[in-house]
């Protein structure tokens, strides 16, 4: 891996912090999208893609997985150094894809209170991710969902009791990890916890107003557990947490969260993705590039989706 680095000019290696998005459907060779495609991942070498859905008219459009698998196996020809390709599966693959297994929500997992239903959850979502191409999963939800105005987070909970939220989260990591042949990264998302808010941060910054005694009763209780488990990497959250980063930036760009209180206190030394730096959330407060380097100062690993791939990795270029 060393020798590789070596071989990288520096901006080939901030080009592999950032995971640009796709949408699952395998665009004409000859199209401007396609264009797209080869400018990130052969053009600017990014690291990463995550699969997302195109929405259409308020709805999310599923992808179809041969078309996915297709379309993610060009990119990795075309890839100077290959590429990790994560998924938003929470409830399966089916949260993205079409045929596949059908999987409800968190929150029923979380009623039904059967962990073993929860281990094959974590089992099914690595099968069915790995045989798309894709290797890391960024499920479980971690967040404890106990504000009933929750418009992001709610069903992608598995509820508001944060010692069986913490039982469940480790029963997913534990069947996501279980069977060596399709073995995913898993991610605990979104720390210091997304589940007291009730402002949607696709579009606004929230407010998460807990005191520090009680972010430790509830919202770390699930994300103590999943590195208790072994989860390989922790989502950040677009969240305002006065109790924890006193300047008012939200946790996805705030040291004393991410390098302070995750790896310092907490002990976690697996990776850190941000959420999607497109998000309104943090959108709205910096210019793209000023926000991928405030996100990598703060502590991060991973540049997710960030608004400009090649104005972010420019900024970090000009920040060393």
């Amino acid at each position: 891996a060393r020798k590789w680095m070596a071989r990288m000019s520096l901006r080939e290696r901030i080009a592999q912090l950032v995971m640009a998005p796709v949408y699952g459907d395998s665009p004409n060779a000859r199209s401007r999208e396609y264009r797209e495609y080869l400018s990130l991942v052969a053009g600017l070498k990014v690291g990463g893609l995550v699969v997302l859905n195109r929405v259409r008219d308020g709805a999310a459009q599923r992808a179809e997985p041969h078309a996915a698998a297709a379309f993610l196996n060009r990119m990795q020809r075309l890839a100077k150094t290959p590429l990790i390709v994560a998924g938003d599966f929470e409830r399966g693959a089916s949260m993205r894809m079409l045929h596949t297994t059908a999987f409800p929500y968190a929150m029923a997992f979380g009623a039904a209170g059967d962990l073993d239903s929860t281990r094959a959850l974590g089992r099914a979502t690595a099968r069915e991710a790995r045989a798309m191409g894709i290797q890391w999963i960024f499920a479980p939800d971690a967040d404890v969902n106990n504000n009933p105005d929750n418009p992001i987070i709610n069903l992608r909970s598995f509820g508001a009791d944060p010692q069986a939220v913490a039982a469940h989260v480790q029963a997913f990591i534990e069947g996501a990890h279980s069977d060596p042949r399709n073995f995913v990264l898993v991610t605990a998302k979104h720390f210091p916890g997304h589940g007291d808010t009730d402002v949607d941060s696709h579009l606004d910054l929230p407010h998460l107003g807990a005191s520090r005694e009680r972010l430790e009763q509830v919202e770390l209780v699930p994300f103590r557990a999943a590195i208790a488990a072994g989860v390989d990497a922790i989502m950040t959250a677009h969240i305002a947490a006065p109790a924890l980063e006193s300047k008012g930036e939200p946790a996805t760009l705030s040291k004393s969260v991410l390098s302070g209180l995750l790896r310092e206190e907490l002990k976690f030394n697996g990776l850190i993705v941000t959420d999607a730096l497109d998000m309104q959330a943090v959108a709205k407060l910096h210019a793209p590039g000023e926000t991928c380097v405030r996100a990598l100062e703060a502590g991060a690993d991973l540049l997710l989706a960030p608004a400009d791939p090649k104005e972010c990795v420019r900024a970090v270029a000009a920040a060393v």
